[in-house]
């Protein structure tokens, strides 16, 4: 079995309910309260702004760039075009969330505080030590994201007014991110880790779906 099939089958319980959430639930069907989707937008971006710093902070543990490796490089340089393509992607979505609100005639409000469960997401990330583990818990987030959306869009109706949504995290270019370049990334670190770090992997693979999980509570709460 591959390093990352491994990880997503370590807990297909919690995996399941962190990708079938009743709130994924509710979006797909378009009956969710519009306060539950205004929360979700608002934390989101919130959270895609700690995520940029968490990517950072990967980025500067690249051998490559810590130069601990030979200059030319070529896994570490398709690592590093991988996490700058995510850093460019996570502020196209700060930008989008906004407007995104206001088409869905939703309010807006730049100074809301985070939520204890964003929080919690982007101060977990960003004290992870290493980076298999920080690769680790990059390919857990975004691998459950795109599972939770497309099962949110396979109960999606073409009059679902959250499309736009259903889309942005389900779309071909995602798609590749998550499923080609992030777990060869994965699969690389399944290769050089020992056996203690492995270990270390999975359970940051089940702390991030249970945090994700807690994410998607909060929203459906509001």
């Amino acid at each position: 079995m591959s390093f990352a099939d491994d990880l997503i089958s370590s807990d297909p319980e919690l995996y399941k309910l962190a990708t079938e959430h009743p709130f994924l639930k509710s979006l797909g069907e378009g009956c969710i309260p519009d306060a539950a989707v205004a929360k979700f937008l608002e934390q989101d971006r919130l959270f895609a702004l700690g995520y940029g710093a968490f990517l950072g902070q990967t980025i500067a543990r690249v051998p490559i760039v810590t130069q601990r490796s030979p200059p030319h490089s070529a896994e570490d340089e398709e690592l590093l075009s991988l996490l700058g393509w995510a850093v460019s992607n996570g502020l196209r979505e700060v930008k989008m969330f906004p407007a995104t609100l206001q088409r869905l005639g939703l309010s807006f409000s730049p100074s809301a505080p985070a939520d204890d469960a964003c929080l919690a997401y982007i101060d977990y990330l960003r004290a992870l030590p290493s980076l298999p583990v920080a690769l680790t818990a990059l390919y857990a987030l975004e691998k459950i994201y795109l599972s939770a959306w497309s099962y949110a869009k396979s109960l999606s109706s073409s009059e679902n007014k959250y499309a736009e949504l259903l889309d942005n995290w389900t779309c071909a270019e995602f798609v590749k991110f998550v499923d080609v370049d992030l777990r060869r990334e994965v699969e690389r670190v399944g290769r050089e880790a020992g056996a203690e770090e492995r270990r270390r992997c999975k359970e940051v693979w089940r702390r991030v779906a249970q945090l994700e999980l807690l994410f998607w509570e909060m929203a459906l709460k509001a």
